[in-house]
């Protein structure tokens, strides 16, 4: 039985118990108080107001008003945020995270030089101080005196160790790129270089020096994103421990790990030695890990979740409408967008052609009004309007059917072949309710408007993300989350052929040209006007399709305060507070 389900009970039961279990808290209090007249002078202090405050917690909790309406918790009961996740965990290892469920525990777990605040991008954390030479591409970060949640001090060679691993040429950190603006990193992932002489050095303890390749003007949001957070030196095989010994997990965040029942819950519980734990006002929080959404929302409405959305549970498709209706449903605009992409190294989307048809075939109007109903922007730029100023450039028409038809003709002829040639193109997604339906729409589209026959395929997550990195998949449904707030996190992504999150293997020589200038611009008008170059050759060749960027739903309990979400749609916890009077059921 769940402490929930545990404390309804009780709290149930309670006031008709009343007379029984105060005359036996009174009754035994009275005996102690006998007894500590014999014991050492700090028990006599402490036992006789032990007692009277758990008679008073009883007596309280039998008032009348208990179970008619609305009541105010115990002060002392603990503060637990309930949540779930609906697809399974990628890893418990920062450097190995970059997806968006992972990523969002992993900022539970730990902290870094800066962290995301609702106040700035870069708020200092585990940095005391950070200052930087005229040139700005060398960067000098003074810790302060933190701690590891074993106790042990966090050290400016944690860093160091974290971040020469992650380049290391054979480590499987799906976001390495992050790291390259640092002197050396690049090369040392592509094997050209040490790992062990690359841009970061422990000056002394708590001092940590990087060195850059160059300018790189979003350097600090870039220490916010959890790749860039240290593991501790014990924690090499992070993802056994959390399995088979959870509280052997040294983590440096707000909460450290209670419990981990794979496919069942996960349990946090508050870092005794956090720096900033007085600004952390949970107990602990409690993650479910239900994958149906339609039972996560039954959660919800049962008072057995606070929160629901985000990339934590999806609200169910069928219970939007009534929700937007009643006006419960909560939104967030974040910088992410949902996108069909190819594998451009495979018949028949190494054709820039027949990429361009099946772009123009998608009627984005059509999805989100009738299958997402979320209040999503169409996309017809792969990056969102929150990375640009609110700037939007459509770069084709939606749903253009007849152009699309065109393209295919022009494809085909490219091909050399007819349209019967090309097999059932499978269509690989991650399973949801939500993913289930738009691929379902997107397959009946290209169907009727272009005769291609799309078979979706859904898999588990984590699979997904496995065919993803190992290129094994024609087409797929994917999304983009931003990772910092700026247009290279989109874009470099496909500078190079092989990096770790092309994902379509794409490559544009005049595209990888204007990004490395972009890094010596003068002035910000010029390097976004060099960005924005790159994104239209980059749409050009359309080696991946925007759908819509997103407009994040969810569900939060009214006690639920404290609650930040950031631009690139990463949710923060640290500082929610539960100010809560529940229903008593």
């Amino acid at each position: 039985m769940s402490n929930l389900f545990k404390t309804a009970f009780f709290h149930k039961r309670l006031s008709s118990l009343k007379f029984i279990f105060l005359t036996y808290s009174l009754t035994t209090c009275s005996i102690l108080t006998k007894k500590a007249k014999s014991l050492s002078s700090l028990w006599k202090k402490a036992l006789g107001p032990l007692c009277l405050l758990f008679a008073f917690t009883l007596q309280g909790c039998g008032q009348p008003s208990c179970g008619q309406g609305a009541i105010k918790l115990p002060s002392h009961e603990k503060k637990i945020l309930r949540l779930n996740f609906s697809k399974s965990l990628s890893t418990f290892d920062p450097r190995k995270m970059g997806d968006h469920l992972s990523s969002n525990l992993g900022f539970m777990l730990f902290d870094g030089l800066t962290n995301m605040t609702k106040e700035s991008s870069h708020s200092l954390a585990l940095a005391e101080t950070i200052t930087f030479n005229e040139a700005k591409d060398l960067y000098t970060f003074t810790l302060r005196e933190a701690f590891w949640s074993d106790g042990s001090l966090i050290r400016a060679e944690d860093f160091v160790r974290s971040w020469q691993t992650i380049v290391s040429q054979n480590f499987p950190s799906p976001s390495c790129q992050l790291l390259y603006p640092i002197f050396g990193a690049e090369k040392a992932k592509k094997g050209a270089f040490s790992p062990g002489a690359i841009g970061v050095k422990a000056l002394d303890e708590r001092t940590l020096e990087v060195k850059l390749e160059r300018p790189t003007p979003f350097f600090l949001d870039l220490t916010s994103f959890i790749v860039l957070f240290p593991l501790h030196k014990s924690m090499e095989k992070a993802d056994e421990i959390a399995k088979e010994n959870p509280e052997a997990f040294v983590c440096s965040g707000p909460f450290r790990l209670k419990l981990y029942l794979p496919d069942q819950e996960i349990q946090l519980e508050k870092n005794p030695f956090y720096w900033n734990q007085e600004a952390v006002f949970l107990d602990e929080i409690h993650i479910s890990l239900v994958h149906q959404d339609t039972t996560a929302f039954y959660m919800y409405q049962k008072d057995q979740l606070d929160l629901i959305g985000f990339s934590f549970s999806q609200v169910p498709k069928d219970a939007v409408l009534s929700l937007k209706k009643k006006g419960e449903l909560l939104f967030k605009p974040i910088a992410a967008t949902t996108l069909c992409q190819f594998n451009t190294l495979a018949f028949p989307f190494y054709n820039k052609n027949f990429r361009k048809a099946v772009a123009l075939a998608i009627n984005r109007s059509e999805i989100v009004e009738h299958v997402t109903m979320l209040g999503e922007k169409i996309a017809t730029s792969i990056i969102s309007p929150l990375l640009k100023e609110g700037r939007e450039d459509p770069f084709f028409p939606d749903g253009a059917s007849g152009e699309a038809r065109k393209y295919l003709h022009i494809a085909l002829d490219e091909l050399g072949c007819s349209l019967e040639d090309i097999e059932p193109i499978p269509y690989l997604y991650s399973i949801s309710e939500m993913n289930t339906a738009l691929a379902q729409a997107i397959a009946g589209q290209l169907s009727e408007t272009l005769g291609i026959v799309i078979k979706p395929q859904g898999c588990e997550f984590k699979l997904f993300l496995d065919k993803l990195r190992r290129r094994d998949f024609m087409m797929s449904q994917s999304a983009w989350i931003a990772q910092y707030n700026d247009l290279m996190n989109i874009l470099e992504r496909f500078k190079d052929k092989e990096g770790p999150t092309n994902d379509p293997g794409w490559e544009n020589p005049a595209y990888k040209k204007l990004l490395e200038e972009s890094y010596f611009c003068k002035t910000k008008e010029e390097r976004f006007h060099l960005l924005e170059e790159a994104e239209a050759l980059f749409m050009e060749d359309l080696p991946q399709v925007p759908l819509f960027h997103w407009h994040y739903p969810y569900l939060q309990k009214p006690y639920v305060k404290g609650l930040y979400v950031s631009p690139i749609g990463s949710v923060h916890v640290t500082h929610v507070d539960l100010v809560k009077e529940r229903k008593n059921s």
